[in-house]
């Protein structure tokens, strides 16, 4: 009996240390998205997408930046509004990104017939 008391006394301080360790590095990954999104957006209009720190990471980092921030959300529910704010400020470097890809490739216009026909095909009229 004492021994299963000593192992749940341990569990519970072993998780007790390790739970503020894990929102203390989320509350640090969340300001240092939004941190970099800040600055990308302020000098975005002058120097272009890719001059920033947040404009060198592939496509593939910023999403798994995504995923370290939905499991912060998880874990941290207290605190989900800060993690959701850097979620949504990565999630408009992604867009631009994409979004200047399209004017590039001048997909654009294709992109409004594809959006009208799914929109069309939505509503059950073809």
């Amino acid at each position: 009996m004492k021994r299963i008391l000593a192992l749940v006394v341990l569990l519970v301080i072993g998780t007790g240390c390790t739970r503020p360790k894990q929102v203390t590095q989320c509350m640090v990954d969340a300001d240092r998205i939004i941190s970099e999104v800040q600055e990308h957006r302020a000098v975005y209009g002058a120097a272009g997408q890719y001059a920033t720190p947040v404009g060198q990471r592939r496509t593939v980092d910023l999403l798994d930046r995504d995923d370290k921030m939905i499991s912060c959300i998880a874990s941290d529910p207290a605190n989900r509004s800060h993690y959701r704010e850097a979620l949504d400020l990565d999630d408009t470097v992604k867009s631009d990104r994409f979004l200047r890809y399209l004017l590039d490739r001048k997909l654009m216009q294709d992109f409004g017939q594809w959006e009208q026909q799914q929109q069309t095909v939505a509503l059950g009229h073809n």
